[in-house]
């Protein structure tokens, strides 16, 4: 449709004839997230590449097809990527363009919120096994842990597998169940990075069992960590605020200090 107006383009690019199965001018609007498949090798053949056609709402879709050729004839280009935020637009252009070490050179009136994406674009990654045992799973996500570091070429330079003496981590604890800990929550047997006492059950979060060591404990020890909303810490503009709340994961039989609230924090 090159040869065709702008205002013409507006309306027709990416859909030159109607819509093949109701001859609807306008462009239908899929809201689909599947595709159907004629039988196993038709749908081997789509994920493969081989037959051209849609696959997975996710990748393609009918609509957006139409908006992508559209946008791609009103600007001259070859192609265009329809997406849901500009910070995803922003996003997919710097990670499909650059790599490691590259200088991005952009204008000053670029997006403002694009300041804080790409200062924030130097990750370090870890890897831990992710065993079929909860206990051993998390004991894995704390300790061992396999790190790898890039240079700013973006070539691997360095790994380095943590593997602490874990000695100090005695035998096989009993782990409680988080609703048995959030008991102990109720009573008072927590220790806490907020200053203030726990509130209510009403305003836990979310609770994930850890392992950590601190001025309380000699061993390696594992707790619930109950994050929990804290009122009186409320914001103005309405942004609520969380501490986190620490329940000993292990029976009170296996402790010898169960840790009673008192003021304190920061732990």
């Amino acid at each position: 449709m090159s040869s065709y107006k702008f205002e013409t383009l507006q309306l027709h690019a990416g859909q030159e004839q109607p819509d093949p199965a109701t001859d609807s001018r306008a462009v239908p609007i899929y809201q689909t997230t599947s595709y159907v498949f004629r039988n196993s090798a038709h749908a081997a053949a789509r994920f493969g590449l081989a037959d051209e056609g849609n696959i997975y709402g996710r990748l393609t879709n009918s609509t957006q097809d139409v908006l992508e050729k559209r946008i791609a004839a009103l600007e001259g280009g070859a192609a265009a990527l329809a997406l849901a935020s500009g910070a995803a637009a922003i996003t997919y252009t710097i990670q499909a363009l650059a790599q490691a070490g590259d200088h991005i050179v952009a204008q000053k009136t670029i997006y403002g919120g694009s300041y804080n994406i790409y200062l924030q674009q130097s990750y370090w990654i870890e890897f831990y096994d992710r065993a079929e045992d909860m206990v051993q799973r998390i004991i894995n996500y704390n300790f061992n842990r396999t790190a790898f570091y890039c240079d700013d070429q973006g070539r691997l330079y360095l790994a380095r597998s943590f593997r602490p003496d874990l000695s100090r981590m005695v035998g096989e604890y009993p782990i409680i169940t988080a609703e048995e800990a959030k008991e102990f929550l109720r009573k008072g047997n927590y220790i806490t990075t907020a200053p203030y006492e726990m509130p209510g059950e009403e305003f836990i979060g979310k609770v994930e069992l850890v392992y950590r060591a601190g001025e309380r404990e000699r061993y390696y020890m594992p707790y619930y960590r109950f994050y929990v909303e804290l009122p009186e810490a409320a914001m103005d503009d309405g942004l609520k605020a969380y501490g986190a709340y620490y329940v000993p994961a292990v029976e009170s039989a296996y402790l010898s200090d169960m840790p009673v609230w008192d003021g304190s924090f920061n732990f």
